[in-house]
């Protein structure tokens, strides 16, 4: 796929000692490095950048490392993604769609020197502002070239404890006697195996999207999840079936110590059965069995007073997701009111649209997100 970049020659620019550029597909030490990386998640391996560049033609990935001092192994990373759009600009974003990715830096050292070769690579390439999303963020809350954006909430639970334990610990009308509803309906689990499941699942998705007014991921982009993560057991789908009918599903990251509750998607004509709590039941007591330490609700907006309700009611933790800019312009700096028009004018598109053209006008805005 064409990729709209500008020629830059990464060879010739000064990014520090022992850092450089890698190709993930071609060098094993980059999947081998975040394999054993306390903060690596299932966006970090090589595979995500394969599935954003097969699915979003403005996006090309730029994987920045600080190698030890023999120059053979990996000490510090920090993936990076290039989007260039007409409409939303030049910027470079660690890591596009990705709700925990933290870049895989455990002392201030590497944080600085990678955020500078960062920089360098910004400059280069002409873009507005580098982004960097974090959950762990002491480290990088100390380099001043940065600002700080914690515009996010992240909800997670331990899980280490028996379900039972845990089911002690959810609010009792808003999730206990949803899940026995649900236990008591005719409600089956089904786990995904096929291509043809997660069509269904997609399905259920853009009826979703459509019915909070946003617009939808393209298809290609779950597909592509799917063909790469699924197989080795880093992606699980479950849909929860009536009479044979799936109609609801949770799409579900697992990697190391956690599972992530990353997509749900439901018809809303079956909420008095309460099919999405009957899939988070389901996921948790799945992330138990498997032996997982902690399970993930996912990134939420405090201004969705909904959702973030409803994953309180769950006993989860509460913490920040920061976001770190820095502008090559410095009055460049955005702020929430600018985009208030885009978005208010998306979602009453996405109201307005038919089904198919609304699938049109979702894979159009994802050309130009990240």
């Amino acid at each position: 796929m064409e990729r709209n970049l500008p020629r830059v020659d990464f060879k010739y620019l000064d990014l520090g000692t022992l850092i450089t550029i890698i190709d993930p597909f071609e060098d094993i030490r980059w999947d081998q490095f975040v394999l054993q990386h306390p903060l690596a998640w299932l966006c970090h391996f090589s595979g995500w950048k394969k599935v954003l560049e097969d699915s979003f033609p403005q996006m090309k990935g730029i994987y920045l490392v600080k190698w030890d001092s023999c120059g053979q192994s990996i000490q510090a990373g920090l993936p990076l993604f290039f989007i260039n759009s007409k409409l939303t600009g030049k910027r470079l974003v660690s890591i596009p769609f990705a709700t925990l990715s933290d870049p895989l830096i455990m002392d201030n050292m590497d944080a600085a020197e990678l955020i500078k070769a960062s920089i360098t690579i910004c400059q280069a390439l002409k873009a507005d502002h580098l982004e960097v999303r974090a959950t762990k963020s002491e480290i990088l809350d100390a380099n001043s070239a940065l600002f700080a954006r914690r515009s996010y909430k992240h909800h997670s639970l331990d899980v280490s404890t028996s379900p039972d334990e845990l089911m002690k610990r959810f609010d009792r009308t808003c999730v206990r006697q949803r899940i026995s509803r649900a236990l008591k309906s005719t409600l089956s689990l089904k786990i995904a195996e096929s291509e043809d499941d997660l069509r269904t699942f997609y399905k259920l998705y853009l009826i979703t999207r459509k019915r909070v007014h946003l617009p939808p991921q393209p298809f290609i982009f779950f597909q592509k999840l799917w063909d790469i993560f699924s197989h080795v057991n880093m992606i699980t789908l479950l849909l929860a079936q009536l009479d044979g009918q799936s109609i609801a599903g949770l799409m579900l990251f697992k990697h190391g110590n956690r599972i992530s509750a990353e997509i749900a998607a439901s018809d809303d004509h079956y909420k008095g059965i309460s099919p999405n709590h009957f899939l988070f039941w389901a996921a948790i007591q799945l992330a138990h069995e498997e032996g997982r330490k902690v399970f993930d609700f996912g990134r939420t907006s405090p201004k969705n007073a909904t959702l973030m309700h409803f994953k309180s009611h769950w006993g989860a933790k509460i913490s920040d997701l920061t976001e770190y800019y820095y502008y090559e312009k410095q009055n460049n700096k955005s702020d929430d009111n600018e985009d208030k028009l885009s978005h208010s004018a998306i979602r009453i598109i996405s109201t307005l649209l038919p089904m198919n053209l609304y699938q049109l006008f979702g894979n159009f805005c994802y050309r130009h997100l990240g």
